[in-house]
């Protein structure tokens, strides 16, 4: 990253004025990314590492597909660990079994 753009003619042709927005949005966006979760610390240094700077609404896409992408992974490690529970034990159907171990879980947590 270069430091604030300076104009280098005297009739500011330059382009500095495009520079310095340049600057200004990256500054932002690099407030935006610190200001994240630690959870979030591998994209943020991915996004931080990408030549050229992304624009910030490129980084808030990566950000919610990670966000969507940890949901799915908890949802599907949550479904599956249902699915062990699923079965029959002895002769009492799997639903009723199920629905007890949840009525132990929450006494247990009660207590």
């Amino acid at each position: 990253m270069v430091g604030v753009p300076k104009c280098t003619c005297t009739k500011c042709e330059c382009g500095v004025n495009g520079k310095l927005q340049k600057y200004s949005e990256e500054q932002k966006l690099i407030q935006f990314l610190m200001g994240l979760n630690s959870i979030y610390t591998a994209i943020r240094w991915n996004i931080l590492m990408m030549t050229p700077f992304p624009f910030m609404s490129q980084a808030y896409s990566l950000l919610v597909q990670e966000a969507r992408q940890r949901q799915v992974k908890t949802e599907m490690h949550f479904l599956g660990d249902n699915a062990s529970l699923s079965v029959t034990i002895g002769k009492v159907p799997a639903q009723q079994e199920v629905w007890k171990l949840g009525q132990r879980r929450n006494e247990s947590k009660k207590s």
